[in-house]
């Protein structure tokens, strides 16, 4: 139980930095051919929470997790690394074509969010992508 009190952020369910270290880890001692790691964002946080309130930004990283979890979960595991940063690690055959359709999903459900939020706080996310080898 205390292992997964340690690996585990409670405000977003997902897995934190010491999850994805372990499973970071697990990949390269199982020796996989190849897998991919996304690092995403969320743009302007800082200024969200000094202008509109921790609860703002609160409601933005809660966001940002469910966005990222519904895109990206099915094709590898989502960690809550730091305040509003993500890290996706694939570990399917083919993480860069996983990437792109998650990557679609992603913007798409964005999009979403933004169209739809009535207080006028549009949620951007940076995200970039590696496949190690």
């Amino acid at each position: 139980m205390e292992t997964k009190l340690l690996h585990y952020d409670e405000f977003t369910g997902l897995g934190d930095y010491f999850a994805c270290m372990d499973y970071l880890d697990t990949c390269v001692k199982n020796d996989l051919p190849q897998f991919g790691i996304a690092f995403l964002e969320i743009d302007d946080l800082k200024y969200v929470d000094d202008y509109w309130g921790h609860e703002a930004s609160d409601a933005l990283i809660k966001e940002a997790a469910c966005i990222t979890n519904e895109s990206f979960g099915k094709f590898g595991k989502v960690f809550r690394v730091n305040w509003g940063r993500f890290c996706v690690l694939i570990d399917t055959k083919t993480p860069d074509s996983d990437y792109n359709t998650a990557k679609e999903q992603f913007e798409k459900l964005m999009e979403i969010f933004n169209s739809k939020n009535t207080n006028h706080l549009e949620i951007q996310i940076s995200h970039s992508f590696r496949i190690c080898r």
